[in-house]
């Protein structure tokens, strides 16, 4: 019974001391393939840009600036997330948007429907409000059809300029 009871409090110390795994890859933007940030996939119309600039209040940490220039928006994509169908999730970033920038952050997947076509599902597609200091932004991501693609997330500039850190997203236990 003594060794029961040990695996039981072991098991769960385990449980309680894991480290959350960010499914978010390179989301401190510490690889870059020139000036685009390694795992993600840069649609910027012409004239806007995409900056990594440093972070001056964490020690080696990046912020990813999306700066919109044209009437297309500006996004950066991180494509085949490691999520599980029957699971939810949480995403969290700060951000940044000085001028009256606007911008927003989703997670989307489609499933095909029987007649070939797509249906598209957004999670979290609004645009958040301009604000000249580091605002905490979080939401959940529900557990999705087993049929869906993997989902992907997305970063987008709207208007002006609009900054990303720590980003991070992880599964709900």
């Amino acid at each position: 019974m003594k060794k029961f009871i040990v695996m039981i409090f072991c098991g769960i110390a385990a449980l309680l001391t894991a480290e959350e795994v960010n499914l978010i890859k390179n989301a401190d933007f510490a690889k870059m393939y020139g000036k685009n940030p390694a795992d993600f996939q840069v649609v910027v119309a012409p004239e806007s840009k995409l900056e990594v600039l440093a972070d001056e209040e964490v020690e080696n940490g990046k912020i990813l600036k999306l700066v919109k220039a044209e009437e297309k928006a500006c996004m950066l994509v991180q494509r085949d997330l490691q999520m599980d169908a029957d699971k939810t999730y949480t995403f969290s970033c700060e951000v940044k948007s000085a001028d009256a920038g606007k911008g927003m952050v989703y997670v989307e997947w489609r499933t095909k429907l029987a007649d070939g076509k797509y249906q598209h599902k957004s999670i979290n597609a609004v645009p958040f409000e301009p604000a000249d200091e580091w605002i905490e932004y979080s939401f959940e991501i529900p557990a999705r059809d087993a049929k869906a693609e993997k989902p992907y997330v997305v970063f987008v500039g709207i208007e002006n300029s609009v900054e990303f850190r720590n980003l991070k997203l992880v599964e709900n236990k």
